[in-house]
C-alpha cells in the first residue's frame, strides 16, 4: 500500500573542495566549486505481512505492489553546496514532503494526478508542501507551479513546447547541424528565460523550500554523481541554469557547463528523487520531525526495461552527450522509478515517523520522452483519468486526505478545471473504508 510508516539509516562520507565559480558555457572550466560530497547506501528491509495484508506497524499493505528483487541503484554519490539555514522542526512537527518525477512529455500524467489531488483534498500539494523538489519534467512541473503557473498552462505549455522543441525529423535534423543535439535548444532556453528571468536560486520562494537534481561530473572524474540544486543550499546558479540542467536529456538538449561540472539530466541518476527528498529532510530538519511523503509518479509500463546495473554511477564513465550508453540510462533509469519506490517504501519499513503516499499510472504501452502526438495527449488523459476513477486511488486519496487535515483545512468552494476536463471525477465515487493506522 503507498501509505505506509517504514525504516531507514544511512551511512554518510563528506569531503569538501575550494569554491571559485563560475558560469561558462563551451569547454569545462578547470575551477571547482565548493561541494560536499555525500556517499549513502540504503538498506532495503522487506515488508513482512501478518496474514491480512497488514505489517506488524498495523498499516495496510497492497498484496499486488510487493517490493521486488530489483538491484540497489541507491548508492551513487551525492554533491550538494552547505544549506544556508538552521534546522526546524523536531519532535511535534509535521512536514510535508512532495516530489515529481522526471520522464520528458509524460509530466502531464503528473499534472493531471496533481490536478485531481487538488480537486479531492481541497487544496494544492505544491503549493502547500514545506519541501518541494522533481527531477527533469518533474523540476519545471514544481518550480513552474511554484512561480505561480495554473496547472492548466503548465499542461498547455507541455503541449506546445514539444511540438515546438522537439517537431518531426526534419527539425531534428536541422537541430543537430545547428546544436548538435535533437531538440530546440535555442527556443527551449528562451522559453526558460521568458518564465524565470534572471532570479537566482537562492532569491527564488524564499517562504518554501524547493530543489532539483542534476547529473554531473568534472573533467578529472570518471563517473557522474547526482547535484542537488535548492534554494535553501549555498549557490550563485538561477533557477533557469538549474531549469536548463536537470532537463538536459540526452540527446535532445546538450549539457550545461557550470561551477567546473557538466551537468546533465537529473533523471540519469536519479529520475525518481524520493530518496533524495528525505536525504534532504533529513539535512534541513531535527530528529523527531514526522514526515508525511508524496511521490509522483509520470507513468510506468511493467517489466519494460532492463535493470540498470548494481552500480550505475560507476558505469557512467565519461561520453558525449550524444553517445548510446547515456540515452540507454536515461531510459532504464525512467522506467525504473517504479522499482525506486518499491525500495524507498522497503527501506522506511518500521519508521513511525514517516508516512509515504506514491500516486503514479500504470501505462499499456511506453510513452517515448519526445512524443507529441494527438494521440499520445489523448492516451496520456485516459490512462490517467482511468487511475484516478479506481477505487485502490479513491482510497489511498482518502488516507492522505485524513492524514494533511490536522495541517491544513481545506478552501471552501474550491473550484478546480480538472473537475470540467474529467479528472477529478474520482472524487465524486464513494469507496469502502479501509482500516489504516495513519501513525
Amino acid at each position: 500500500m503507498d501509505g505506509t510508516n517504514t525504516t531507514t539509516s544511512t551511512s554518510t562520507t563528506t569531503t569538501t573542495t575550494t569554491p571559485t565559480p563560475t558560469v561558462t558555457s563551451g569547454t569545462i572550466p578547470a575551477e571547482a566549486t565548493q561541494t560536499q560530497t555525500t556517499s549513502s547506501t540504503q538498506p532495503q528491509p522487506q515488508p513482512t505481512s501478518t496474514g491480512n495484508g497488514a505489517t506488524p506497524s498495523g498499516e495496510i499493505v497492497d498484496e499486488d505492489d510487493d517490493v521486488e528483487d530489483d538491484d540497489d541503484t541507491s548508492d551513487e554519490i551525492e554533491k550538494s553546496t552547505p544549506i544556508l539555514s538552521k534546522k526546524e522542526g523536531g519532535n511535534g512537527s509535521t512536514k510535508l514532503i512532495v516530489c515529481v518525477d522526471g520522464g520528458g512529455i509524460r509530466g502531464i500524467i503528473a499534472v493531471r494526478i496533481l490536478m485531481h489531488l487538488e480537486s479531492h483534498l481541497g487544496f494544492d500539494l505544491i503549493s502547500k508542501a514545506d519541501l518541494l523538489g522533481g527531477t527533469s519534467t518533474g523540476g519545471l512541473l514544481t518550480f513552474t507551479r511554484a512561480q505561480g503557473m495554473s496547472y492548466e498552462a503548465a499542461e498547455e505549455l507541455y503541449k506546445k513546447m514539444s511540438k515546438i522543441i522537439f517537431g518531426g525529423f526534419f527539425q531534428k535534423v536541422k537541430n543537430f547541424l545547428t546544436d548538435e543535439c535533437l531538440g530546440d535548444m535555442v527556443t527551449y532556453e528562451r522559453e526558460l528565460n521568458r518564465i524565470f528571468g534572471n532570479t537566482s536560486l537562492n532569491e527564488f520562494k524564499r517562504d518554501q523550500k524547493i530543489f532539483t537534481l542534476t547529473s554531473s561530473i568534472s573533467e578529472n572524474e570518471t563517473s557522474y554523481v547526482t547535484n542537488v540544486w535548492g534554494n535553501y543550499r549555498q549557490t550563485t546558479a538561477t533557477v533557469a541554469e538549474t531549469m536548463r540542467g536537470t532537463s538536459a536529456a540526452p540527446p535532445y538538449f546538450t549539457p550545461v557547463y557550470f561551477d567546473g561540472r557538466k551537468h546533465m539530466d537529473g533523471g540519469l541518476m536519479a529520475n525518481n528523487p524520493v530518496f533524495k527528498a528525505k536525504e534532504e529532510a533529513d539535512d534541513l530538519y531535527n530528529d523527531g520531525t514526522k514526515y508525511i511523503i508524496v511521490s509522483i509518479g509520470t507513468g510506468y509500463v511493467k517489466n519494460n526495461v532492463s535493470k540498470p546495473p548494481k552500480h550505475r554511477a560507476t558505469k557512467l564513465i565519461k561520453e558525449g552527450y550524444l553517445s548510446p550508453a547515456l540515452f540507454k540510462t536515461l531510459a532504464n533509469a525512467i522506467g525504473n522509478s517504479h522499482s525506486l519506490h518499491k525500495e524507498f517504501k522497503a527501506s522506511i519499513h518500521g519508521n513511525p515517523n514517516v508516512i509515504y503516499h506514491r500516486f503514479d499510472v500504470l501505462l499499456d504501452q511506453p510513452i517515448a520522452l519526445d512524443e507529441h502526438s494527438s494521440s499520445s495527449f489523448k492516451k496520456m488523459y485516459d490512462m490517467s483519468k482511468q487511475y484516478v476513477e479506481m477505487p485502490k486511488t479513491k482510497d489511498r486519496c482518502d488516507r492522505l486526505k485524513r492524514q494533511l487535515q490536522s495541517l491544513f483545512q481545506p478552501k471552501d468552494n474550491l473550484n478546480v478545471s480538472s473537475n470540467i476536463i474529467g479528472v477529478g471525477a474520482a472524487s465524486q465515487q464513494s469507496s469502502p473504508q479501509t482500516s489504516y493506522a495513519a501513525q
